[in-house]
């Protein structure tokens, strides 16, 4: 008879050891788009004719335009940005959203005057893209060539730091 209760009491100790190996009581992991991104250049797209073959490629945004951007997205759903242009630098915050199943990440700015923004997160390459928008430049076909202006369109790429 003094088994029975040593026995009990180790299959009380058991049972709560299996129990408390649950891994509800874990985090979820932090969302993809959590970290550090910085501005690193336009991608081209729609160039016609001879200029088509630099489809793809990158613009330097810094170069061509004195653009820089570093947005820190943190994983309590606020996000930080500091935004360089010319001379002028906007410290700017507010929250985000993003949307696993479409890869879509909403920053929504607290400052006025500041448009929200849509990134879409691309997992193969591990970049998040804004949305495209037509652009002109003068190019030339050769470098004896004479320069034409060209409509195309600049998509900005943001890299994680």
């Amino acid at each position: 008879m003094k088994k029975n209760p040593l026995l009990l009491l180790l299959l009380l100790a058991f049972s709560f050891a299996v129990t408390s190996c649950n891994n509800d009581d874990e985090p979820a992991p932090p969302p993809v788009v959590v970290g550090v991104w910085e501005f690193d250049r336009f991608e081209i797209s729609d160039l016609p004719g001879a200029f088509a073959q630099l489809n793809g490629a990158g613009y330097d945004n810094y170069l061509r335009f004195g653009v820089t951007s570093r947005i820190d997205i943190q994983n309590d759903k606020s996000f930080d940005e500091v935004y360089k242009s010319s001379g002028l630098v906007l410290d700017l915050d507010g929250n985000w959203e993003f949307n696993a199943s479409s890869n879509i990440l909403n920053l929504n700015y607290t400052e006025t005057g500041i448009d929200d923004v849509a990134l879409t997160y691309d997992p193969a390459k591990r970049r998040l893209y804004g949305e495209k928008f037509p652009f002109q430049d003068s190019l030339s076909v050769s470098a004896t060539s004479q320069p034409q202006l060209v409509r195309f369109s600049l998509q900005p790429v943001y890299v994680r730091r």
